[in-house]
């Protein structure tokens, strides 16, 4: 883990997840793409943009992916948390795999899906606000978690 992979969060998670997370870790700058896929990048790809953050919630680990696609490149502003325009705000339950350097492996029947809200992206393309509704699919289909404050990627 790089020395300043953790970073400072302000996030809330109510509903069916209940915490206040002031830190995650975004422990690699270069990832081979975006998205959970791409764990722990941070910026655009083309016209992509993603930033994605690992955490833990008491004894488990999740993985928080923001995700704009804008034609002509993603730019600073508020994107939607579910699908359109906006690839949206996804959260997965998985866990860090200690023998591929903490890459983040999802456990495929645990993932929530932007359903309402924004986020946004600020100037320094960095860092922004959440303030989203995710439900479950698969193993979590009844579940639902807001998330809500600032957030804080890979410098």
């Amino acid at each position: 883990m790089k020395a300043r992979a953790c970073h400072p969060e302000s996030l809330t998670f109510s509903g069916d997840i209940s915490a206040h997370l002031t830190n995650a870790v975004t422990d690699r700058s270069i990832a081979p793409s975006p998205g959970y896929g791409g764990d722990n990048y941070c910026g655009n790809v083309g016209e992509q943009y993603t930033a994605t953050l690992k955490f833990s919630i008491g004894d488990e680990s999740f993985l928080l992916d923001l995700g704009a696609n804008q034609y002509q490149g993603v730019t600073p502003g508020r994107y939607t948390a579910g699908f359109g325009n906006s690839i949206g705000v996804d959260l997965f339950l998985g866990y860090a795999d200690p023998d591929n350097h903490g890459e983040f492996v999802t456990d495929d029947r645990v993932l929530w899906l932007g359903a309402s809200g924004s986020f946004t992206i600020a100037r320094d393309m960095k860092s922004g606000t959440v303030d989203a509704t995710v439900s479950g699919l698969g193993g979590t289909s009844a579940s639902t978690v807001q998330i809500k404050g600032s957030w804080r990627c890979a410098a």
